[in-house]
């Protein structure tokens, strides 16, 4: 039965001068070419997994780096901040304590400019007060003469 099958198939006694060549073909070809290409794929298996392990090394360790990183910044945010606080309380501090020596320059301005003015006022009505004698004089005397005057031409009509 095999050997019916092997002759519908076409296989005859030459199969076994094709395995023999086949054989002696890989014999030949192994040591000098097929054992350098298979090392070299070794090699290079190794390396890849090799490079593997060292970039998921990497990997962790640039993730480790990040989250110090990260860490670090937010430390560095939070001291700025404190820091900002801290000047900006002073400067506040500083704001305010300028501001209230300009109003109470400002006000000492303005009490001093009272003061004048009411000092200038005094003079002033005392000034008017010492010709009021002397206006009531020349107002009574102008209306003596307005009047007598008057009575004149009233006279003079009748």
């Amino acid at each position: 039965m095999l050997g019916q099958l092997a002759q519908q198939l076409g296989i005859n006694s030459t199969i076994f001068i094709m395995f023999g060549l086949v054989v002696g073909t890989y014999a030949i070809l192994y040591p000098l070419i097929l054992r350098k290409l298979t090392d070299t794929i070794v090699e290079r298996d190794a390396r890849t997994h090799g490079r593997i392990a060292q970039v998921a090394e990497l990997k962790v360790k640039v993730e480790e780096l990040r989250f110090e990183y990260q860490q670090e910044i937010q430390k560095a945010r939070t001291l700025a901040a404190q820091v900002f606080d801290v000047i900006r309380a002073k400067a506040t501090e500083e704001y305010k304590k300028t501001v209230s020596a300009a109003r109470e320059r400002a006000n000492d301005q303005i009490k001093k400019s009272r003061e004048s003015t009411e000092a200038q006022l005094r003079q002033e009505f005392a000034k008017i007060k010492g010709q009021v004698p002397e206006l009531a004089a020349a107002v009574v005397q102008k209306l003596v003469q307005t009047n007598s005057a008057s009575r004149a031409q009233k006279d003079a009509h009748v």
